[in-house]
């Protein structure tokens, strides 16, 4: 029995959906001129991005990212139940001790299900 795969999601779809997830948790980059002006693009090319109508520069990809606080790359990669979804930035910011913490739930998480 042979199971398929779903479809990939296009990367410009997983940008847009990334970009309106970002906006939407972010009161102060709600809406496309707000994050226009932060980030210093077009409300236009805001909105094509968006609508998935163009395929940004890294350049932009950056500039949108940066105004969020966050990496260019978490606005383009693809939804994937094996990976940890976590604020990067906020995560950089705890102290070593507590990096250290929070490695060691994962990996006492991980064995405690592969008990089971």
């Amino acid at each position: 029995m042979s199971t398929k795969k779903p479809p990939r999601q296009s990367l410009q779809m997983v940008l847009s959906n990334r970009l309106k997830e970002w906006m939407h948790e972010n009161e102060s980059l709600d809406t496309q001129a707000k994050l226009s002006v932060v980030a210093g693009v077009g409300q236009t090319t805001v909105s094509r991005i968006l609508n998935q109508q163009v395929s940004p520069t890294v350049d932009v990809l950056e500039q949108i990212a940066m105004a969020f606080g966050k990496e260019a790359a978490d606005l383009i990669i693809r939804p994937n139940t094996e990976t940890i979804s976590y604020d990067k930035k906020k995560y950089s910011l705890l102290p070593d001790y507590e990096k250290v913490r929070v490695e060691g739930f994962i990996a006492h998480a991980i064995a405690q299900y592969n008990q089971k």
